[in-house]
Formats: C-alpha cells, sequence, structure tokens
C-alpha cells in the first residue's frame, strides 16, 4: 500500500487564498475596518513574539521577512529602512488593505521601534518601503 509524503501532499493545489479572503471578509463584516486593522497589526506582532526574533536590528528583520519570501533589504544609508519588491500577502492585501498591519505589527514587534509604512504597491507604489524611528525598545522579562 501506497501512501502520499507531507512533499507530495504539497504537489496537489491549495486553495489558503480563499480559505483567508472569507476570514478576512467576515472579520471585517463583523468586527468593522478599524477594528480589523487592530486585530491584523495584533496577529503580526505576536508572529514575532520568539526568542529569536525580538530586539532584531532593522537589518536582521530584513533577512528574516527573505526567509518569509519577501524579496526585502534595508535601502537607506543610515539602515533605517527596510524596501520588499514583493508582498507576500500582495493578492489579498489588494482586497483587505489592512492586511498591511500585519506586517507593520511583525516589524514593530521584532525590532521594537516605531514602523512607518513610507510606500506601498497596493496603494500604487513600486515597493513597500517601511521607515524605523525611536529607539529600540525593551521588552519586559518574562518570569
Amino acid at each position: 500500500m501506497y501512501q502520499l509524503s507531507e512533499r507530495g501532499r504539497e504537489a496537489f493545489p491549495r486553495r489558503y487564498r480563499e480559505l483567508a479572503e472569507a476570514v478576512l471578509s467576515e472579520l471585517a463584516e463583523n468586527l468593522g475596518n478599524s477594528a480589523l486593522k487592530r486585530t491584523m497589526r495584533r496577529m503580526g506582532s505576536r508572529a514575532a513574539h520568539t526568542p529569536s526574533i525580538r530586539h532584531a536590528s532593522v537589518a536582521t528583520t530584513a533577512q528574516i521577512m527573505k526567509q518569509l519570501g519577501y524579496e526585502a533589504e534595508v535601502a537607506a544609508k543610515d539602515g533605517e529602512e527596510i524596501v520588499a519588491r514583493n508582498c507576500v500577502f500582495h493578492r489579498l492585501a489588494e482586497r483587505f488593505q489592512a492586511v498591511c498591519e500585519f506586517d507593520l505589527g511583525f516589524m514593530e514587534s521584532a525590532t521594537g521601534r516605531k514602523v512607518e509604512h513610507r510606500e506601498c504597491m497596493v496603494r500604487g507604489g513600486k515597493v513597500c518601503r517601511f521607515g524605523f524611528s525611536g529607539p529600540s525598545k525593551p521588552t519586559a522579562a518574562k518570569s
């Protein structure tokens, strides 16, 4: 008897985007856009709550984003900006711009710094550009 391996199962079509669109649509309808934005930011922040990510530099955050599928790099001479030439959530973000908040929450939590979304492909930009300001904020130690 034969059984598909995990790799074999991944060779078949997946419909993750449709599920994500249905979930986001339901959340937007029931929560409203402002609450959906806050929810997406919290989700992004939680995704960065791992010991290997917290207190990351901007350069390290760009490297982590590369591992997640972004074509991201530190662009500013002062090392205070990340430019992403693609978006791993682009089709979802076209329909639900609140999805961009996930990335902002992720980067803010990873670096402990305020992030400004300076340019966005979904809003007509050529890239997604993120600027960082303020010092890195220490996080409370867990007991």
